[in-house]
């Protein structure tokens, strides 16, 4: 998570070269996403992850609940 809260996946392909960057994911696009779905985009591992390390931030998921927008 970046200090903006987004999901950001970045690679370095060689030694001294600038990272590109491969996902970059808001928080708002995260959690209108069941978590199965974000599962499915991001992995299951990362998902995990961002659960444990982020507990208040996708708290709601644990409770089957999410911000999906009307």
């Amino acid at each position: 998570m970046d200090d903006d809260q987004n999901l950001c996946f970045a690679k370095v392909e060689r030694l001294g070269e600038n990272p590109r960057l491969v996902i970059d994911v808001t928080l708002d696009e995260m959690k209108v996403c069941s978590l199965a779905e974000l599962q499915e985009k991001v992995g299951g591992t990362v998902v995990g992850l961002l659960k444990i390390w982020n507990k208040e931030l996708f708290a709601d998921w644990d409770s089957g609940k999410t911000n999906k927008k009307v």
